[in-house]
């Protein structure tokens, strides 16, 4: 059963860079602006945030200086850990561990990543000691072999009763554990054990000590790290005290010393020693909170009698609940205290620790989406909205991928109001807002000055500002409550004199609420909705306004738009460009009396898209989605537009300006830096035998960095294809089935008996056209799929690049390459031609002993379990798979047992032998069986170091159980769906649409 018309409704959307087209768009850089996770390694401060992965320098610790920066794989709920080990340096986010390699600090280069067995959660902790890694999840320690430190591999665990929070600490030959239990609805226990690092995976106890209990609490409690210092280990218990804990003997802890603090802490809390004093920083919600003082603190504890702990000084941190400290790190006589939402990174001189003083901040904030982005030169300009605290900032891209902030600018006229927009023109730069129209110099980009301004009427608010000539229009209303404007009007203001500005016309518009506007050769082009719905929509319009007259505005026409919600204008030549709403729409304005509709153009991935920003360059229109990426397409033919590249989306807002060859876009995580690359044209390999008038579809795929089994590094190179079956259905389906794989010309493992990436060609009945491919191998590899001159919308696939298919996780395994309707090319009923393809002859494998057996708790293969034949000895491969819950022609059917298929069968030149098959449903049994119709696709491999992995691959719609045996025994199963049942592999997502299972060594058999 392969109905993909059904899997569209089961898959999330996700659509990134197409490498179909001649041009692409590349991430080459961010600066991250989000809240960040710093750590210090040497001179070298490294940061982990929603934006991304940077370097700087600490020559200048009040500013620090960015080498470098590198996009992250995910960057989900932006949370981070960082531990480093030797030249690399490990970064914890929910999902997984990132590995970078910092041997050259200023050229970071990602090699590789580990995906978390299971869910992380936000108290996770990571740390490193000697060749392993130590992850806590929940109630659980994970033990990392990192030896080969871009290939981490899981060597042991250790469960803990109950609902566990869990930190840990290295000290010498010591693995230092807080264990805090939560036995709700009784109490908090804490203690502190100590295990013996000389056996890193046996987790044998030392001691181990209690810090007590506490009565549970809804709100939780403060969670805190551990310091160590001549012998003294430092932390915050759960009543928020300083504790010092004598571990000079770890089988026999003792607590020496306590300070009580006044008040409660709350959430996470830091402790750091530098010298004999130890820095508290607490989050507050105690008798000060209470009273109304959210402040949160930095406690300067003497600590060099640990038995005698006293209070030197305090510091306040901004006074603002919001400010809640997310961390911090010391460099040299400075502490770095880090906040979340929003807030700079304050930097506090400790050289006198009884009277802290902040002497610099590093700008960390969210920045607010609503800002748009301008270019001059070699300088950006934007404002920052978080907080309510507007920051004009400027950001040097002399280097282009490596941009740095310059200044930042505040001054009142920002403060509180939401809508700040900018636009520039030769030295200057005007924004304008609720209080009026403000022009700025920037002659000199480092030091913006305020030159002149313009009031607005009382109650007005400006929403938008464009320049032409001499003269700046304003897009202005009156708001009268929950965003509704009682009028709206485009203000004219002579800036002929940057530093006088003055008002000479207005122009009002009647029943409209005004988006966007931009003008150009003494017209102004409006974008506006108007204000009185038609069966709930409230339609969109361009207005054009002659503006030959700027003191005598008058409009020329005004066009209603196919649909409504459009968010962004540009204008190419003849014709204006509307973002939003699912479309591109493209409006022929060559008579501005009388506008007509040029073009437009859609993408399946577009569906619940709103574009919020579109820029012009060239020929080609930038178009920026609000969820779903930065998309390029080329309008040099206006009435069919072309995609011709699509970048990862960021699930957030974002506004964008151009520089090419580079891009810029602005999120609430930081800035993002593209570049329009030409890529290499791949090499398509043509599916023939379609029917006559179809249009032609062709398919690719690229090895990646591969090493040719001999350790040497045989490059980038194309696959080969091999169809092995097609069919077409009395329902009107049709599917063609095949594979890549590797020439034995290119790499001692290449074989057309070895599949590297499985793909299964999908007809459907209602025209949809479904390109699956699913990755066998242990490569990278990128594909690529054209249909006629569609652009494929595309679906799972990496993180950064939906068109490449990656071992790195098994979500990432999968990829699908969708096409609206394959009938489009011509009238046909079936999309099959007459071609057909010889039945592939079974070769004979060469002779191999039986495996050494293991043992697991997974059920064992049925007594009809399809049978590997053509082994020698007395070890036998049994593989099963059931179908579960299936329907036949809309009625259920129940559980189906599905038969097996051998394709072929080989042992390649590098002594690897490899078997390739799939299971398929029963003509007999329901109606879309068929032998050429795969439901999970397999790849045995017994490899030449004795392992022997047998690989499965879900393609149908309805979930499928697997099993197997070698010589009787049940195999140790990895991936597939739940960590229970890693036999289950189910539609639901494409994370779980991957099975391994693993013999230990088939060699020993016998």
């Amino acid at each position: 059963m392969f109905y993909l018309k059904s899997l569209l409704i089961l898959f999330s959307i996700i659509s990134s860079l197409s490498i179909q087209a001649n041009t692409a768009l590349e991430q080459v850089g961010q600066l991250s602006l989000s809240s960040k996770t710093y750590q210090v390694n040497g001179q070298y401060l490294y940061a982990a945030s929603c934006g991304g992965f940077e370097v700087f320098d600490l020559v200048d610790p009040l500013k620090p200086n960015l080498l470098a920066n590198l996009p992250l794989i995910s960057t989900y709920d932006c949370t981070f850990k960082i531990a480093f080990n030797n030249s690399y340096v490990y970064i914890l986010n929910l999902q997984h561990i990132d590995i970078i390699d910092i041997s050259t600090p200023n050229k970071p280069k990602r090699v590789g990543n580990y995906e978390i067995p299971r869910n992380n959660d936000y108290n996770s902790d990571f740390i490193i000691a000697g060749n392993y890694g130590y992850l806590t999840i929940s109630n659980e320690i994970l033990v990392l072999d990192l030896s080969n430190p871009v290939q981490p591999s899981l060597v042991a665990s250790k469960t803990f009763e109950g609902n566990t929070s869990l930190r840990l600490k290295a000290n010498g030959e010591q693995l230092v554990v807080r264990k805090i239990v939560s036995n709700h609805p009784n109490d908090l226990t804490d203690e502190i054990l100590f295990f013996n690092l000389k056996k890193p995976t046996q987790f044998e106890q030392l001691g181990s000590i209690s810090l007590g209990t506490k009565p549970f609490n809804w709100g939780g409690f403060p969670l805190s790290n551990l310091e160590i210092s001549d012998q003294y280990l430092y932390t915050i218990s759960l009543n928020g005290e300083l504790l010092s804990i004598d571990i000079s003997n770890p089988a026999k802890p003792q607590q020496v010393g306590k300070y009580t603090f006044n008040d409660q802490a709350w959430g996470d809390n830091y402790v750091f020693v530098s010298g004999k004093f130890l820095y508290f920083l607490r989050n507050n919600t105690g008798n000060e909170a209470a009273a109304g003082d959210v402040t949160h603190k930095v406690f300067v504890m003497d600590i060099s009698k640990p038995t005698q702990l006293s209070l030197t000084s305090t510091y306040k941190v901004d006074n603002n609940y919001y400010c809640y400290i997310n961390s911090g790190f010391l460099y040299k006589q400075n502490l770095y205290v880090t906040s979340r939402n929003g807030l700079p990174t304050q930097i506090l001189d400790i050289s006198q620790p009884s009277q802290l003083k902040e002497i610099g901040r590093l700008l960390d904030s969210s920045i607010n989406w609503s800002s748009n982005l301008i270019h001059k030169g070699n300088t950006l300009y934007f404002i920052d909205g978080s907080n309510n605290k507007k920051t004009l900032v400027t950001i040097d891209i002399s280097n282009p991928v490596l941009p740095k902030i310059t200044n930042t600018l505040n001054f009142d006229e920002l403060i509180n109001y939401y809508y700040s927009t900018l636009a520039v023109d030769n030295n200057y730069l005007y924004f304008c807002n609720g209080l009026g129209l403000y022009s700025l110099d920037i002659s000199n980009p480092l030091q913006p000055k305020k030159v002149g301004q313009h009031p607005l009427s009382n109650g007005n608010n400006c929403n938008d500002v464009t320049i032409s000539g001499k003269y700046a229009y304003l897009m202005t209303s009156t708001i009268v409550g929950f965003g509704i404007q009682s009028s709206a009007q485009i203000m004219v203001v002579d800036i002929s004199s940057p530093t006088q500005l003055s008002k000479v016309g207005e122009y009002s518009i009647a029943n409209r609420y005004l988006k966007k506007l931009i003008a150009k050769d003494n017209k102004v082009y409006v974008l506006a909705q108007s204000t009185q719905s038609v069966n709930y929509t409230a339609y969109d319009y361009l207005h054009i306004l002659d503006a030959n007259t700027p003191t005598s505005l008058k409009e020329l026409s005004n066009y209603e738009l196919p649909i409504s919600s459009n968010y962004g204008i540009a204008l190419v030549g003849q014709y204006a460009y509307f973002s939003g709403s699912s479309r591109l729409h493209i409006v022929d304005i060559s008579n501005s009396n009388s506008p007509v509709a040029a073009g437009n153009y859609s993408n399946n991935s577009w569906k619940y898209s709103n574009g919020f920003n579109i820029v012009s360059t060239g020929n080609n229109i930038l178009y920026a989605s609000d969820y779903y990426g930065l998309f390029k397409i080329d309008v040099s033919n206006p009435a069919k537009p072309k995609q011709i590249a699509q970048i990862l989306p960021t699930f957030d807002y974002g506004t964008i300006a151009a520089n090419e060859p580079y891009l810029y876009r602005l999120t609430s995580y930081g800035l993002q830096v593209f570049k329009s690359l030409e890529v290499e044209a791949p090499q398509m390999t043509q599916i023939k035998g379609l029917a006559n008038g179809a249009c032609e579809l062709n398919l690719s795929a690229k090895m990646l960095n591969a090493d040719d089994g001999t350790g040497k590094n045989a490059g980038d190179f194309y696959l080969q294809w091999k169809e092995t079956g097609r069919e077409s259905t009395s329902s009107g389906d049709a599917v063609i089935a095949g594979y890549f794989y590797a020439s034995s010309e290119k790499v001692t493992w290449g074989s057309e008996a070895n599949p590297e990436v499985y793909a299964k060609l999908w007809f459907a009945a209602n025209g949809m056209l479904n390109v699956n491919f699913f990755h066998v191998g242990v490569f990278d590899v990128q594909l690529a799929s054209s249909y006629g001159e569609d652009m494929p919308q595309l679906n799972g696939g990496a993180a950064l690049d939906h068109n490449k298919i990656t071992i790195e996780r098994k979500a990432w395994r999968y990829s699908r390459h969708d096409y609206t309707n394959w009938r489009s090319c011509g009238k046909t009923d079936s999309a099959l031609g007459s071609l057909k393809i010889e039945e592939v002859p079974r070769q004979t494998l060469k002779e191999m002993v039986n495996p050494k057996l293991t043992t697991s708790v997974f059920k064992s293969p049925s007594t009809s379990a399809a049978k590997i034949i053509g082994q020698t000895g007395s070890c036998e491969l049994l593989i099963d798979a059931k179908m579960l819950n299936a329907t036949s022609d809309g009625k259920p059917y129940g559980n189906l047992k599905l038969q097996w298929k051998e394709i072929l069968r080989s042992t390649t030149s590098g002594g690897d032998t490899v078997i390739a098959g799939y299971f398929y449903g029963s003509p007999n049994e329901v109606s879309w069986g068929s032998t050429t119709n795969p439901e999970a696709y397999v790849k045995i491999w017994y490899a030449r170091n004795g392992m022997l992995n047998i690989n499965f691959f879900h393609v149908g719609v309805f979930d499928i159980e697997l099993t197997s045996s070698y010589k009787g025994a049940v195999a140790n199963a990895i991936d597939g769906y739940l960590t229970d049942d890693n036999n289950f592999i189910n539609i639901w997502s494409d994370a779980n649409r991957y099975s391994r299972h693993d013999y230990n060594n088939w060699k020993l058999c016998n």
